[in-house]
């Protein structure tokens, strides 16, 4: 899992799908979703260049960090039914 995948999947659990980027940092840790490759992991600093380096997904204003699209919980497109069928 990503560090991006990791904070989408803490924010869809909040209400407000906004938090802090520390508690989101702690959350991330406390879960185990992301480690580095060295096996330590993300901290603050690096969950607020993820937000900000991905801003079709994120918003952040400096503290908090937002879900603004849930790329892993789109709606299926549905299908044309088209007729007569040829």
């Amino acid at each position: 899992m990503t560090l991006h995948e990791a904070m989408i999947k803490v924010l869809r659990t909040l209400p407000t799908k906004s938090a802090p980027a520390k508690l989101l940092s702690d959350e991330i840790k406390n879960n185990q979703l992301y480690r580095k490759k060295n096996g330590s992991f993300a901290d603050t600093i690096q969950v607020r260049t993820r937000a900000l380096n991905y801003p079709q997904y994120f918003e952040f204003d400096g503290t908090n960090v937002k879900l603004i699209r849930d790329p892993f919980n789109t709606p299926e497109k549905k299908r044309q039914k088209f007729w007569p069928p040829f």
